[in-house]
């Protein structure tokens, strides 16, 4: 009989410790995570936080090990459950999130791709064909270039993956 992953829900902020805790007691988890940028104290930073707020995974088999421990682990808010059953996640889904575990962390890679003054070609989008300049990141997925428009400069912001830069 192999074992499963099942879904933990945890008390609020506290995907770590659960997650170092039920190890700490045998279990083997898994807590995908993704990088992000945010702005703290007023500049934007790169922090890393669990992709689904508040859950793990946990490998565990029902009948064969004792899961009673789970529910009063420090940081665990309960087993999620659909009526009384515990239904396991597909083998499929974690294998596709731990696959893409590296690709989720370094999601930013391309945040300081460009320097200001850099231009730009819009290659999708309402602009495709338009070429812009490099203004600032604006978010994870959006940047701020500077666009002749109807012989105007506008600030425009399009979608990091729409650009690319010009030789």
């Amino acid at each position: 009989m192999s074992s499963n992953w099942y879904v933990i829900q945890t008390k609020p902020c506290s995907e770590d410790k659960a997650a170092v805790n039920l190890v700490d007691q045998g279990f083997e988890t898994f807590l995908p995570k993704i990088a992000q940028r945010k702005k703290l104290r007023g500049k934007y930073q790169k922090v890393i936080e669990p992709l689904f707020r508040n859950y793990l995974f946990v490998k565990a088999e029902p009948g064969a090990d004792d899961i009673a421990p789970i529910r009063s682990t420090p940081g665990v808010a309960k087993m999620v459950r659909f009526g009384d059953i515990l239904l396991p996640v597909p083998v499929a889904v974690i294998e596709f999130l731990q696959n893409s575990q590296s690709s989720l962390i370094d999601i930013d890679s391309q945040v300081c791709q460009y320097k200001q003054g850099d231009r730009l070609e819009i290659t999708d989008g309402p602009f495709a064909g338009l070429t812009a300049v490099f203004q600032r990141q604006n978010s994870l997925e959006r940047l701020l270039v500077l666009m002749d428009l109807l012989g105007k400069k506008a600030t425009v912001q399009v979608n990091t993956h729409h650009v690319s830069l010009v030789n």
